[in-house]
């Protein structure tokens, strides 16, 4: 567990880059030797990520925070029957630092999946967790292919109900979740989704009782498809 810190807790070499209105959060890195701090970049219009070595009394470089990577390390997890290549980066634009896993099954020299978090996270996820999740994840669309129309259809009609409701619950329009997004998103899933369009969104209707025209109508409105009852 990382101990949180207060602005007025900051330097004042990182209060002269980091202004408190813009302060998002900060950790004490004790393990470091450093203050972690996440500020809103007004000129990216990003969340950035700032390492204070506390040792030397400044902000440390992209390049320097880089440098000090660990040196990839391969971890077992025969429980759950896979290896994993541990890594690290720095994302571009943010210079948040990611923990990384390139999961590979065990005995196969093909990468089955590459999962991440955020390193200064108040508490890393455990590894074996995110990778057993981040593999679940992975395998359902070879789970979902070997399902029955019926059930595919009724996936998704779920899937959306609960979305549409979730979009409501904050304030914007239901219909608002439609749209390239979530087409492409469907069709990471279903490479074919198209055809049972039709179905998914009269079964959409019917749950919501609300007009299968108007439904449709929308979605194609906002996805820029033409699917048609």
């Amino acid at each position: 567990m990382r101990k949180k810190i207060e602005y007025e807790q900051l330097p004042v070499q990182l209060t002269l880059v980091v202004r408190k209105t813009d302060f998002i959060k900060g950790y004490d890195c004790a393990d470091r030797e450093a203050f972690v701090v996440w500020f809103a970049n007004r000129a990216t219009g990003k969340q950035q990520e700032v390492e204070f070595s506390l040792r030397e009394q400044r902000i440390l470089s992209r390049a320097e925070r880089e440098k000090d990577f660990p040196p990839e390390e391969e971890i077992a997890l025969p429980g759950l029957g896979f290896r994993v290549i541990k890594g690290y980066y720095l994302e571009q634009g943010t210079d948040v630092r990611y923990e990384t896993y390139d999961v590979y099954p065990e005995g196969i020299q093909s990468k089955l999946l590459t999962c991440e978090q955020i390193y200064f996270s108040p508490v890393l996820i455990n590894i074996g967790e995110l990778v057993r999740s981040a593999a679940e994840n992975a395998s359902f669309p070879t789970v979902y292919s070997g399902w029955p129309l019926s059930d595919r259809v009724n996936y998704w009609v779920s899937a959306l109900y609960r979305l549409r409701h979730r979009t409501g619950e904050l304030g914007a329009l239901e219909d608002d979740v439609f749209g390239p997004g979530l087409i492409s998103k469907m069709k990471s899933i279903d490479t074919d989704i198209n055809s049972i369009l039709p179905a998914i969104l009269k079964g959409l209707a019917a749950m919501e009782s609300i007009s299968p025209q108007g439904l449709l109508l929308s979605f194609n409105l906002r996805t820029g498809l033409s699917i048609v009852p």
